[in-house]
């Protein structure tokens, strides 16, 4: 918890100092992964590229361990393993993103798939959800992404969250052909998102601005 508040404070010298001191001093397998996530999404942050990947074979083989015990762990470990495993997806596919290693994106897509719906951290779920999303080259799955994923933002309160789906699903509505998708297949949704009597062509300006509000509101919290 110390060493991820250093790395919000954007003290990354102390987060690394203590994630480090983690790794050497632990007898916890799961401790020790939460350190070499931790210190992978530091890598990410500075762009240490070589030390992203030594930690990332470490993580891998923290996990491969822990997962041949999982059965024997508490709930709570399980819970944090779980966690763990989605964290290091998240930002691995950040990473490969942004040097466009499609193939390595792609692997770990499948797996943050796969990992995601065993979190019951409902903020986590939804920021995976997000990354996924956001690989997702079928526009009718993706749409139907982001609009459960805006449901469940809203429905509890979720302001950073709802205002980044509702950005996502107006970029989306933008494409070919997605608008009268969207109308077709959901409109449940277009009910609740489009005030009586406006356009439909209306919707992807409504989103985007409500997501600037949104963001601002955020900020201002």
């Amino acid at each position: 918890a110390m060493a991820y508040s250093a790395m919000m404070r954007m003290d990354y010298g102390r987060a690394v100092e203590l994630y480090r001191y983690v790794n050497d001093n632990s007898d916890c397998e799961i401790e020790s992964l939460i350190a070499d996530v931790g210190l992978m999404t530091l890598c990410y942050r500075v762009s240490a590229n070589r030390s992203f990947f030594d930690y990332r074979t470490s993580a891998i083989s923290k996990i491969k361990r822990i997962s041949e015990e999982y059965d024997y762990l508490t709930d709570s470990d399980r819970e944090r393993f779980d966690r763990a495993k989605v964290e290091m997806c998240i930002v691995s596919i950040c990473y490969f993103s942004n040097f466009a290693m499609q193939n390595e994106v792609a692997k770990v897509v499948e797996r943050l798939e796969n990992n995601m719906e065993n979190v019951t951290d409902v903020p986590l779920r939804l920021y995976a959800r997000m990354i996924l999303t956001n690989n997702i080259s079928d526009i009718k799955k993706r749409l139907s992404q982001l609009s459960v994923g805006l449901s469940i933002a809203e429905n509890n309160d979720m302001l950073w969250l709802s205002a980044n789906y509702r950005l996502l699903l107006a970029i989306a509505l933008r494409e070919n052909n997605a608008l009268q998708l969207f109308a077709k297949d959901f409109s449940d949704r277009i009910a609740l998102l489009l005030p009586h009597g406006m356009p439909l062509e209306e919707l992807p300006s409504l989103l985007a601005g409500r997501a600037v509000e949104d963001f601002s509101r955020y900020g201002d919290e």
